[in-house]
């Protein structure tokens, strides 16, 4: 057993109904995954790629690498690229927001 940590490119593959299943189904032809590599394959005519973020060995131990194949392996998977910049843009624009009412408002006069 391990944990496969993955992130994919596009935030669509995280809308499928069966994640787990495709994943099930493209993962059988892998050996072993690295961490570091990216993961790309076709699913009902649209392409998805899936970055490995991470390889846990038995006991959560970190490894460059993991066997996937007639391995029992948990996976995991992360916010897309896509939504975590939609997210950091978010981020930005309210700090730049909230930046420009200090500065509208001048600083605080003491009693």
């Amino acid at each position: 057993g391990g944990l496969v940590s993955l992130q994919p490119h596009q935030a669509a593959f995280n809308k499928l109904s069966n994640v787990h299943a495709v994943l099930e189904q493209e993962l059988k032809y892998y050996s072993c995954v690295t961490q570091g590599t990216t993961i790309r394959f076709k699913h009902n005519g649209k392409e998805y790629a899936l970055d490995v973020v991470e390889t846990l060995g038995p006991k959560d131990v970190k490894v460059p690498a993991i066997k996937v194949q007639d391995s029992d392996i948990r996976t995991d998977i992360r916010p897309s690229k896509e939504e975590e910049e939609k997210r950091k843009r978010k981020q930005a624009a309210a700090t730049a927001a909230q930046k420009a009412r200090e500065e509208e408002e001048g600083p605080e006069e003491e009693e």
